[in-house]
């Protein structure tokens, strides 16, 4: 009888772990089929591994600032010392963003803004648009809502195409900023090879929940 209980209890154990085993195996499935990522185990604890992002839609508002200097000689020259920013003129940029991508592939970059002088003067405005990956490059977002984006755009001045087919870079920063990289040489110096930015804030995933909830929730706090 002795043995028999033994025999009864060792059954008992491998029996039990056999079907934590297979539960365990059974939700890295339904993980996997819901469009998740299988999780590991170490010890009690459960852990799932992030992953990126090849489907998403982003927008947000252009605000940046384009510094510049006058010279004797009335020529317009990079203000990029402690003092010519100081006795700089600035062009104010202001207006929006979208951008959205699909399998990797990004199916559309627009920025929308107007440019003008701090005193009011040089109004006009600008649209980048018509954005192509180089060598057809797949765009993905990191774990921390990051992009970095290569190829050409066309910039439109005041509705016109002036500058097509020019290099740019776009980089998305944590899920918070957006900087806009242009070619200066191809832009004829008009934005003095300063970086234009934005700030971001909405980003969905593929069945467009918002991924940026935080961001949004202060957003909307300050809209009260």
């Amino acid at each position: 009888m002795k043995y028999t209980r033994y025999l009864l209890l060792g059954l008992i154990v491998v029996v039990t772990a056999n079907i934590h085993e297979s539960t365990y195996a059974l939700m890295n499935m339904s993980a996997l089929s819901a469009g998740g990522v299988p999780t590991s185990t170490s010890g009690n604890m459960t852990t799932g591994a992030p992953t990126k992002t090849d489907t998403f839609s982003a927008n947000g508002i252009i605000s940046s600032l384009v510094f510049v200097t006058q010279n004797p000689n009335d020529t317009i020259s990079n203000g990029n010392s402690a003092a010519g920013i100081k006795d700089a003129k600035k062009f104010v940029l202001a207006g929006d963003w979208v951008l959205t991508v699909n399998n990797g592939k990004v199916t559309d970059f627009t920025a929308k803004f107007i440019k003008v002088l701090n005193n009011g003067q040089k109004w006009h405005t600008h649209v980048i648009t018509y954005f192509r990956p180089i060598n057809n490059t797949k765009v993905s977002l990191a774990p921390d809502r990051s992009a970095s984006l290569s190829g050409t755009v066309d910039v439109k001045l005041n509705g016109t195409s002036v500058w097509n087919t020019t290099k740019v870079n776009l980089m998305i920063n944590k899920g918070k900023t957006l900087t806009i990289n242009l070619d200066n040489q191809a832009t004829s110096n008009h934005f003095q090879g300063q970086p234009i930015y934005g700030v971001v804030e909405s980003m969905k995933d593929l069945t467009g929940n918002e991924m940026l909830k935080a961001q949004e929730q202060a957003v909307q706090r300050t809209e009260k």
